[in-house]
């Protein structure tokens, strides 16, 4: 029988019978098994930095809740909010020390004092062009940096009763949590009004993410629950994970798993964005977590196409056998 039967793409040339044992085929080649649990540890092995507000340091931990370095960064005065810019650089905002700081995801410090002056800065957001909005408690406003650490404008979005989190959508959107007010309003990044009051009701609302699928992630501190939302404002689930002592940040890693920080039980919990839960405690120990960000490499172009010409060679071998 040819083996031209069986090569890609499968379409009609491969007889029903043999589909049907495809996937059995696929599980019983070892050289596939061990490449495909090497390849989903390549996947898994992501990053997690947390900053620890009481022990002035941002920790470095693995997406497994295995600690790598509990002091990534110290000597911070009361590190709150944390974002990265995807190519290798975090920026960690000082609550007491009114600075944000530039650092490696390897460990080296760039700049400390990025950015100086600031008002007992809190979460932070970065767009696509590099620039940097800080959300400030003392000036209860929004504050615009470049990545470079020069000020873009003092004033954003102000007039808040208590501000708190800050989330980035992809057309130019801001979305500011107003812990006193109770609400989270959509403004856009040069300072126009959009909603004050596009989410309300919420119970200390913190910590915001964005999913890239118009859904806005809430934590509410004072209600111990995190909310899902459309970004019209309807609530997909305002209690999609309950239960919560003391949520404070959120962070997504682009694959269903959603990251929570409590700071009265000092952990950080993964859950799926659907609301299961996975690990309520799968980092534990920390000193009052506040922000965080996932790191997850994706695979890059080689492994990808090593693994499709590995998957060929082995089915093509294994249904050659069959065919004899």
């Amino acid at each position: 029988m040819s083996l031209s039967r069986y090569t890609f793409p499968f379409g009609g040339s491969l007889p029903r019978s043999k589909k049907v044992h495809l996937m059995r085929v696929i599980t019983r080649l070892p050289v596939i098994a061990v490449f495909m649990v090497a390849f989903t540890a390549g996947l898994a092995n992501g990053q997690i930095f947390v900053a620890n507000l009481l022990s002035g340091s941002v920790g470095e931990y693995t997406t497994s809740g295995a600690t790598v370095n509990a002091s990534f960064i110290s000597g911070l005065n009361y590190p709150l909010g944390i974002v990265t810019d995807g190519n290798g650089h975090l920026f960690a905002s000082t609550y007491y020390g009114n600075t944000v700081g530039e650092y490696t995801t390897s460990g080296t410090t760039v700049n400390a004092s990025l950015i100086t002056g600031l008002f007992s800065p809190r979460w932070m957001a970065l767009d696509g062009n590099g620039n940097l909005f800080v959300t400030e408690f003392s000036s209860d406003s929004v504050a615009e940096y470049t990545t470079s650490g020069a000020l873009v404008r003092r004033l954003v979005v102000s007039g808040f009763q208590n501000i708190g989190g800050i989330a980035l959508d992809g057309n130019g959107h801001l979305f500011v949590a107003d812990d006193g007010g109770t609400t989270i309003g959509e403004y856009t990044t040069s300072g126009a009004t959009i909603n004050a009051s596009l989410i309300t009701g919420l119970h200390g609302p913190w910590g915001l993410a964005y999913d890239g699928n118009g859904h806005l992630f809430v934590a509410n501190n004072l209600g111990g629950n995190i909310g899902e939302y459309n970004l019209d404002g309807t609530p997909v689930n305002s209690s999609l994970i309950s239960g919560l002592p003391s949520p404070e940040g959120i962070a997504l890693d682009g694959h269903g798993h959603l990251f929570v920080t409590d700071a009265n039980t000092g952990t950080v919990g993964e859950y799926t964005t659907s609301g299961a839960t996975i690990n309520a405690s799968l980092i534990h120990g920390l000193n009052y977590p506040e922000g965080l960000v996932v790191i997850v490499p994706e695979p890059s172009p080689t492994a990808l196409a090593v693994f499709g010409l590995v998957l060929l060679a082995s089915l093509q071998l294994q249904l050659a056998r069959r065919a004899r």
